[in-house]
C-alpha cells in the first residue's frame, strides 16, 4: 500500500525541486499533483522552426498549479464536441510544458505513464479533462501529459534547419528526456517508462520507435489507433514546407524572415495549403501515398530527415524497437466519426493501393460487402478504417514481433456495430476506457456511442493497462488470458462486454492489402 499525502502536513502545497528549479503542486483526493512545468524555452522568434531549447532555470519555488497554455490551433467541431475544448487553458508562447499526477513524491521506483495526446498533430492538448492522471496515479502509476507543437508549427519541412519536418517530434523526444533526468523526484522509476497516444499521439510512439534520438527513453509503448506509417517521405515534405513558405512570402534561409511570422500567420498560411495539396504536389510530380490521401493532413512527421532517418516502420523490421513490449490496437468502426463526406475518398485511395494490380475501386470495396449493413457507406468506411489504422498497425506487429515476445494486439468492439442508435465503436471510443472515465468527461464519448458502457469493461481495460505498464503483459481477472501477438495465430483482444481473443479476426480483408504499399 502506497503511503497518502497529509494534506495538513503541506498546507501549500507539495515542492519537488527539479534540476531547472522548484516547482509546487497541489494535493487532490490524496494525490499530488504538478501542472504547466515547462520542459523547453518557448519556441518563437528564433527558437521557431528549430529543436526545442533546454529550459532557463528559475529562481524561487515556481507556481505549478495550473495548466500551461496549449499550442495555438484551429478549431475542430467534432473534437470540441468530444474533448470540451472550451475548458481548455487559452494558446499562448510558453506551451511546451508538462503535467505530472503521482501517489506520493518520496515513494520511488513507480513506473510512469507518458501520455501524448491525438488531434491530427494539428489539434488537442495534454491538459484536457479527459487525461486526467488520478485513476492511474491511485493504482501506483506515475503520469505524465504534455504539450508538443503542432501542424506547420510542429512538422512544417524548413529545409536545411535541423529537425526539419520533425520539430513537434523532438518536443517529444525532450520531454521524455525531461522525464529520463526529473521523474525519479516525483516518485517515478525513469527506467520503467511507458510512452503511450492515441491517433495522432499513437502515430508519435510509432515515430519514436524510429527515431535514434529517442531509443532509451522508454520501455514499453501503447498505440491506440496509431502506427508507425504515419509519415511523409522528404520529397514530399519539401514541396509542401516551400508552399507554406511561399504563402508567407519568406524563404528557408531569410533567419529574420522566420523569426517574425506569427501564430495566426503560420496558421493561415498552413489553411490555404491544405485544402488543395494534392494540386501542389501534382505540380511538383509527387504522387501521395493511399494513407497521405486518406487523412488528407499536410505535415506529418518527415522521413529521411536527421530525426527520423528511414521510414520507422522499416527501423522498427530491424530491431530499432528491439526489447520494447507494445500494445497496440484500434477500434472497429474508427471512421465513422468523422462526416460522411469523409467516405467519398475511399475510390480514390483504392485506385491508389490498388490499381497498379488491375483491381478496380469497386473489386475492392466489394472485398467489404460484410461491413455491417452492407450499405456502400459502410464499405468505404471499412476500407477507410484499414487503410488508415488496422492494417499500419498490423504491419508493426508484424515487423516488431522478431524483435520482442512481448507484443499484444487489441481491437474495441464494445458499441459495434453503427446504427441509428451511435457510431458504433468509433475513432477515440477507447479513450474513456483506458483512463477510467465514466464522469462528464466521458460523457459526450458515449453520447455519440447511444450507449453508457458497463463498469466491469472499464475498469477491466484500465487495469489491463496499468498492469503493462507495470509489467510489459496486458491483463485483468476480468479479461481472458492474453496471448502475444504472432504472425501464425494473430491473437486480437476483443474488448466488449464479453471479451474473447479472436485468432486472425477480419481475415479476407487483412489479406487484401498484402504487399500493397500504404
Amino acid at each position: 500500500m502506497l503511503p497518502t499525502v497529509d494534506t495538513r502536513a503541506r498546507p501549500t502545497g507539495p515542492v519537488v525541486r527539479t534540476t531547472a528549479g522548484a516547482v509546487r503542486g497541489s494535493v487532490e483526493d490524496g494525490i499530488c499533483v504538478f501542472r504547466g512545468i515547462p520542459y523547453a524555452e518557448p519556441p518563437v522568434g528564433r527558437l521557431r522552426f528549430r529543436p526545442p531549447a533546454p529550459r532557463a532555470p528559475w529562481d524561487g519555488v515556481r507556481d505549478a498549479t495550473r495548466f500551461g497554455p496549449t499550442h495555438p490551433q484551429s478549431h475542430d467541431p467534432v473534437e470540441g464536441r468530444i474533448m470540451r475544448v472550451g475548458a481548455r487553458p487559452p494558446a499562448g508562447e510558453d506551451c511546451l510544458n508538462l503535467n505530472v499526477w503521482t501517489p506520493y513524491p518520496a515513494a520511488g521506483g513507480l513506473p510512469v505513464f507518458v501520455w501524448l495526446h491525438g488531434g491530427s498533430l494539428k489539434l488537442g492538448a495534454g491538459s484536457d479533462a479527459l487525461y486526467d492522471g488520478a485513476a492511474f496515479a491511485r493504482d501506483g502509476v506515475v503520469v505524465v501529459t504534455l504539450n508538443y507543437r503542432l501542424h506547420a508549427a510542429g512538422y512544417l519541412n524548413v529545409e536545411g534547419r535541423p529537425g526539419a519536418g520533425a520539430f513537434g517530434l523532438l518536443d517529444q523526444i525532450a520531454a521524455l528526456e525531461w522525464v529520463r533526468d526529473e521523474i525519479a523526484a516525483f516518485g517515478g522509476d525513469p527506467d520503467l517508462v511507458t510512452v503511450a497516444g492515441e491517433s495522432a499521439g499513437a502515430h508519435s510512439v510509432g515515430q519514436l520507435l524510429g527515431a535514434p534520438a529517442a531509443r532509451g527513453l522508454f520501455r514499453r509503448g501503447v498505440l491506440q489507433s496509431g502506427s508507425a506509417s504515419f509519415d511523409v517521405p522528404v520529397e514530399t515534405s519539401a514541396v509542401l514546407g516551400t508552399a507554406v513558405l511561399d504563402r508567407l512570402d519568406v524563404r528557408p534561409d531569410d533567419e529574420e524572415g522566420l523569426a517574425a511570422v506569427t501564430d495566426a500567420d503560420l496558421l493561415a498560411a498552413y489553411d490555404s495549403i491544405e485544402p488543395r495539396m494534392f494540386e501542389v504536389l501534382d505540380a511538383h510530380g509527387v504522387r501521395p501515398r493511399p494513407m497521405t490521401l486518406a487523412t488528407r493532413v499536410v505535415c506529418l512527421s518527415t522521413t529521411g530527415g536527421d530525426v527520423v532517418p528511414r521510414p520507422a516502420l522499416q527501423a522498427v523490421a530491424d530491431g530499432a524497437a528491439r526489447g520494447i513490449d507494445l500494445l497496440v490496437g484500434s477500434t472497429l468502426d474508427e471512421v465513422d466519426l468523422f462526416p460522411e463526406e469523409f467516405s467519398a475518398v475511399a475510390p480514390s485511395v483504392a485506385e491508389a493501393a490498388f490499381g497498379a494490380s488491375g483491381r478496380t475501386p469497386e473489386q475492392v470495396l466489394a472485398t467489404y460487402a460484410s461491413a455491417p449493413g452492407g450499405s456502400e457507406r459502410a464499405r468505404r468506411s471499412r476500407l477507410l478504417t484499414d487503410v488508415i489504422f488496422r492494417i499500419p498497425q498490423i504491419r508493426l506487429l508484424e515487423a516488431a514481433r522478431p524483435h520482442s515476445t512481448r507484443v499484444y494486439a487489441f481491437q474495441l468492439v464494445w458499441g459495434s456495430p453503427p446504427s441509428d442508435r451511435g457510431l458504433g465503436a468509433y475513432h477515440g471510443l477507447d479513450l474513456p476506457f483506458v483512463w477510467n472515465r465514466l464522469d462528464d468527461a466521458a460523457a459526450p464519448f458515449f453520447e455519440l456511442a447511444g450507449a453508457r458502457p458497463p463498469e466491469e469493461l472499464v475498469d477491466a481495460v484500465h487495469g489491463a493497462w496499468v498492469e503493462f505498464v507495470r509489467t510489459g503483459v496486458p491483463r485483468h481477472p476480468r479479461l481472458p488470458e492474453w496471448p502475444a501477438y504472432d504472425v501464425d495465430r494473430r491473437a486480437t483482444m476483443w474488448l466488449d462486454v464479453e471479451s474473447r481473443v479472436v485468432d486472425d479476426p477480419l481475415a479476407e480483408e487483412r489479406r487484401l492489402w498484402d504487399g500493397v504499399t500504404l
